[in-house]
């Protein structure tokens, strides 16, 4: 019995010899793990861009919601006299609106006092630094309505 081995590339003297086929099947490989790559890569893209189209519509829908509320509660203010109930069912509103992360619904006055506590998911840092600001803008002897 004589044992031949089984060579994936042919030689002629010294040199291998790569087939044809083989060449192009590796050509065509790399072509379509490319284009795999570059069409996932757009998908990405694409689907961020719609993530962050969508999450604009909400916000815009909320901050509608709470400015309706706001002019609805300010008109009931002024015939009741009454700004604990409309702050607090300013409140309301704002806590079904702002419930993602980083968001916040404050009420602040014309000279920078603000109306109750903050609504949102927003960390104690982040006011405390806002408050610094509001305060060097009371120092400085402006208001929120000089800013606007």
């Amino acid at each position: 019995m004589s044992q031949t081995k089984f060579r994936v590339f042919q030689r002629v003297g010294k040199t291998k010899i790569i087939p044809i086929g083989l060449k192009i099947l590796l050509i065509f490989i790399c072509l379509i793990l490319l284009s795999n790559f570059a069409t996932n890569i757009i998908t990405i893209q694409l689907s961020q861009n719609q993530i962050i189209k969508l999450n604009n519509q909400v916000m815009v829908e909320q901050l509608k919601e709470l400015y309706n509320s706001s002019s609805n509660q300010y008109q009931i203010y002024t015939y009741s006299n009454n700004i604990e109930e409309s702050v607090t069912s300013l409140k309301k509103v704002a806590q079904s609106g702002f419930s993602n992360p980083n968001s916040i619904a404050l009420g602040v006055k014309k000279d920078g006092k603000r109306l109750g506590r903050p609504v949102g998911s927003v960390s104690k840092n982040k006011l405390e630094n806002q408050e610094e600001k509001l305060n060097k803008l009371k120092e400085e002897g402006l208001t929120i309505k000089d800013i606007a």
